[in-house]
Formats: structure tokens, sequence, C-alpha cells
């Protein structure tokens, strides 16, 4: 599986029409059988597909609603390099609220493995959009898992974080 990834990652940028977004989520759907597999192909290989391509980066919020956990984890996975990213001579920034809303989708979503990659892609967003994040999390503290939270708040200053932690024990107290 990482040989392929390997040997197509290089390949992704020039040598494959769009449709090849419908081949990755195949993938992901019925190949992937851990997070390393969806991690490789998302940073490597969809990444590579996605600098040369990046009006389709959006289009990857549909791989949430999967009913396979692999795929849902790639929908977060695959935009964390895209929060700001220069693309040629311009910079591509993925619309906050977009982010927010895949979150929402994946909140409550029971594999461990999907939840990692929620506070993932809010940890990375937090490095550009921390106020935006830190006011996404208040108002979703009575429902965000613990270890969800712990990840997100990961590159956030020390006091907000212990702020923000407490503020969530308070929260789950009442």
């Amino acid at each position: 599986m990482f040989i392929a990834y390997g040997l197509i990652g290089h390949l992704v940028k020039k040598h494959f029409d769009d449709d090849l977004l419908l081949r990755f989520q195949y993938w992901l759907e019925h190949y992937a059988c851990n997070w390393a597999h969806v991690d490789d192909l998302c940073i490597k290989a969809i990444y590579n597909f996605l600098m040369a391509r990046p009006h389709l980066i959006e289009a990857t919020q549909v791989w949430s609603y999967s009913d396979v956990p692999w795929c849902r984890r790639a929908s977060n996975v695959v935009w964390v390099k895209f929060i700001k990213r220069k693309i040629g001579k311009s910079v591509y920034t993925l619309d906050t609220n977009l982010v927010f809303e895949n979150c929402d989708q994946l909140m409550l979503d029971e594999d461990e493995f999907v939840q990692k990659s929620v506070g993932w892609l809010l940890k990375v967003t937090a490095v550009h959009h921390q106020q935006d994040v830190i006011e996404y999390l208040k108002r979703n503290i009575n429902i965000i898992q613990r270890s969800t939270l712990r990840y997100a708040l990961e590159k956030v200053d020390v006091d907000t974080r212990k702020s923000i932690l407490s503020y969530s024990e308070m929260s789950r107290k009442s």
C-alpha cells in the first residue's frame, strides 16, 4: 500500500485528471485499514494532487459523510496543510466556516481516530485563526471529547489552554 502511495505521489501533479479524487475516496473506503494509510495518502499523494488543483480542496468535505471511519478521518487530515498555504504566486486560505462545519459533522463520531483528526484540524487552524478556534471550542465545550479538546489546544498559549480546560471541567460538572 505504502509503495503504491509513494509511486503515485510523484505523478499526480501532471499525469492524472480531476477524477483521480474519486479514486482516492475509493481507496480510503476500500483499502485503508489504519491511520497511517490515511495520513500517508493524504499528506503525500493527495496533497501533491491538490497543490496542482486547489479548486478541488473543498470537494473533499463530502468524505466526512462516508460510512467508513478512515475516509471520515481523511476529510480532516487532507486539509491540515491547506489552512493557509502558498500555491504558486498566491496564498490559498481554507475557509474557517468550512473547517468548523466539518468538525461539527464529526464532533460526535465514535471512532477515536476520527476524533484525533478533528483535534488535529482544529490545532493547525488555531495557528492562523486562534480566536476563532477558541470561540468554536467554547461553543462546543459540552460535547467535545476531552482528548479532542486537548489535542486542539496544543498550539495555543499556556494560559489560554489552562483557561479552556478549566472551563471544560466546570461545564462538565454542572
